[in-house]
């Protein structure tokens, strides 16, 4: 197609045809092709397709049409230096495009982590990267991973791209990947973990409680105008707040998890016979890093100590994580004495000693990973795992 206003006129029928149309570049981010955001442009015979967005800009001469459909069209454009390249437009609302553009956007986030591997680590060559779904080893698309080798040592990464639902879930994800590489005999010890500027807060909460002999966390976030590393070995400052609900447990309701608890709070000494049938507090909310959470059940033994039970109908890979969210919480008010200043636990004389941690959920309904992720938990929490059968039956205790 030689005619320039033919060529100008093609890309913008398609344009029109578009309820979500976006650009893709190989290595780059999405751009969003609304009308106000780009232009195409008729100059001595040359067309030219400039986007830009809040931080980029991007200009390339479209040379020709390399293929179209009715919600995409491939095109053959001119970088700097007369490099020829590809570059395709898509209708991000088109079925058929949902795979494409959510596989467009993870490899450009995976691009963009190369490039903060690159600057943080720059005597570290990057020898590994993918976002592709390994369901064999529980490693996810949504945060992609890296391996990073120098002469003879090795480092981890991991990131979660902007506009995560949770991103931090990472840290399950990153532990596994650590694991993933070990087994395959890289002595690695340190995990970096890239999450946005802003939502590192339930992220660095959890890494302190880790096994430092395990593995050495870096945490960064980022932001357009690049990562910063954090300091989180610090923990004195948790913006927490526990606040007293229920005691006794509500009608068992529809859902399983809402059966188990009403089950297991009826006859809690089936966890552990060292557990006090009373007080038991559930769905307790807890607050801490500007996010609730909702612990299922709090406890105490016969000697005063504190029990979190987390309750799960099914398997769930991020159970030991959410699970360490609430014992961290638990345990901040714990060493401030605001348990019982709150009307917890009256006349029983609580210990000072961190929290037991029991893990519950049906006997075939722990995730394989969780025996992974648990490993790298500081010595210092105990954590025991009960299977359940239907009947709410101790099946195993370890």
């Amino acid at each position: 197609m030689r005619d320039v206003r033919e060529l100008a006129g093609v890309v913008r029928d398609f344009l029109a045809g578009c309820r979500d149309p976006v650009l893709e570049e190989p290595g780059e981010e999405l751009y969003s092709l609304a009308r106000d955001c780009h232009s195409l442009e008729e100059s001595g015979g040359r067309l030219a397709l400039r986007v830009w967005d809040e931080r980029r800009t991007l200009t390339r001469r479209i040379l020709r049409v390399a293929g179209r459909s009715r919600a995409r069209l491939d095109l053959r454009v001119e970088h700097f230096g007369k490099r020829e390249g590809a570059l395709t437009l898509l209708d991000r609302a088109a079925v058929s495009n949902y795979a494409c553009a959510g596989r467009c956007a993870r490899q450009s986030f995976s691009e963009r982590f190369r490039r903060m591997l690159f600057r943080q680590f720059p005597g570290a060559p990057v020898t590994r990267l993918s976002s592709e779904p390994d369901l064999a080893h529980s490693l996810s698309p949504v945060f992609p991973r890296a391996l990073l080798e120098s002469a003879g040592s090795a480092l981890a990464a991991i990131a979660a791209p902007p506009g995560s639902a949770h991103p931090e879930g990472i840290l399950t994800f990153g532990l596994i990947w650590l694991d993933y590489l070990r087994r395959r005999g890289l002595k690695i010890r340190t995990l970096a973990l890239f999450v946005p500027e802003g939502r590192e807060g339930a992220l660095r909460l959890r890494a302190i409680q880790l096994n430092s002999n395990a593995v050495t966390c870096r945490i960064f976030a980022y932001s357009g105008s690049g990562e910063q590393s954090l300091d989180f070995c610090d923990s004195g400052n948790v913006d927490t707040r526990l606040e007293r609900e229920r005691i006794f447990p509500e009608l068992p309701q529809a859902t399983p998890e809402k059966r188990m608890e009403a089950g297991i709070l009826n006859a809690i000494e089936t966890l552990d016979a060292r557990l006090r049938p009373d007080p038991v507090y559930c769905q307790a909310a807890t607050f801490a890093a500007g996010q609730r959470g909702i612990m299922d059940i709090l406890a105490v033994d016969r000697s005063g100590r504190l029990t979190i039970v987390e309750l799960k109908a099914s398997e769930d890979i991020h159970l030991p994580l959410q699970a360490l969210d609430y014992w961290i919480r638990v345990k901040w008010h714990l060493d401030r004495g605001e348990l019982q200043a709150r009307g917890y636990f009256p006349r029983v004389e609580l210990r000072r000693e961190p929290p037991r941690l029991i893990l519950a959920a049906p006997a075939l309904q722990f995730h394989p990973a969780n025996e992974t992720i648990l490993r790298f938990f500081h010595p210092t929490i105990e954590v025991v795992r009960v299977g359940l059968s239907p009947d709410l039956r101790v099946m195993f205790r370890m």
